[in-house]
């Protein structure tokens, strides 16, 4: 079989590199929780060019559109929804980024939406943070004042991101 290795790969800022397995954290985060309503981020998956997250929402009863309120946007229109929940990343460097941020190509920190699906009960949403933070702290913020979670901010530790993003294996220049 034939290989074009004359193909670039994809920019760093679009997602993680396809020839690499990530190195993950230990364990998920609440970042908010209401009565009915839970915001968690689960195990972060690191690599050397940024890091994969995924942000977990599950409430106790199936509520109506809560993909839309989730993703801050209807599916099918792609117009902003009322009573969306807001989440962003504060880096050390003070730039904020949020799920409504996309990348237009330019150097620096971008988060890119990658993957989502879910249910009137339950959403999972996979984005794209880059390039990796190298010096903390790296803040999230999360509310979501109609699903009475109050504003939280909870500390990510940059010495277990980029530790876990050492341990990110690459797959086509590993001997077997």
């Amino acid at each position: 079989m034939d290989y074009d290795t004359d193909v670039p790969p994809p920019p760093p800022w679009t997602g993680p590199p396809h020839d690499q397995l990530p190195g993950a954290t230990a364990a998920g985060i609440i970042l908010g929780r209401g009565p009915h309503t839970v915001v968690a981020l689960n195990p972060l998956r690191c690599f050397p060019s940024g890091v994969e997250l995924t942000l977990s929402v599950r409430t106790a009863s199936p509520v109506l559109g809560l993909y839309a309120r989730v993703m801050g946007r209807d599916p099918a229109f792609g117009t902003r929804v009322d009573g969306a929940l807001h989440w962003a990343f504060a880096l050390a460097d003070g730039t904020t980024l949020s799920a409504d941020y996309l990348s237009d190509g330019e150097l620096g920190p971008t988060l890119t939406a990658r993957t989502s699906e879910g249910t009137d009960g339950a959403v999972d949403a996979t984005y794209w943070l880059a390039p990796l933070p190298l010096v903390g702290p790296v803040t999230l913020v999360c509310s979501w004042r109609e699903h009475g979670i109050v504003e939280t901010t909870t500390s990510l530790d940059v010495n277990e991101i980029r530790d876990a993003a050492a341990r990110s294996l690459s797959l086509l220049n590993a001997t077997i």
